[in-house]
């Protein structure tokens, strides 16, 4: 993605690398930008759980984070400028959405 960012003549954030941005990442508030992504508060929560209460809550969670990567995906769909983000959009929409298909399927098993 830093590639494409260079070849839009848009700015690569200082670490593009990937490493170490999920440690200490804050996870988001109701003011989050981000759909989907859970409060500090879930994520002690969830370390806390465990067994089948752990895996109704972590099913439950990914369902929502994983919508809101549809949520933002559609977003670039409609808003998107550079073909190969949309494409990314598109290939985003369809994955995520097989995704929480089988996490229902679990969460219902």
């Amino acid at each position: 993605m830093s590639g494409w960012l260079t070849s839009w003549d848009k700015e690569v954030p200082a670490d593009s690398s990937g490493i170490g941005e999920m440690e200490g990442m804050d996870h988001g508030s109701s003011s989050s930008d981000m759909p989907g992504m859970m409060s500090e508060e879930d994520m002690s929560s969830l370390e806390a759980a465990s067994g089948a209460a752990f895996d109704r809550q972590f099913l439950t969670m990914m369902i929502d984070h994983h919508e809101g990567a549809i949520e933002m995906a559609s977003q670039e769909e409609v808003d998107g400028r550079f073909d190969q983000a949309v494409e990314l959009a598109e290939k985003i929409q369809a994955d995520q959405t097989a995704e929480i298909s089988t996490m229902q399927r679990l969460l219902s098993s």
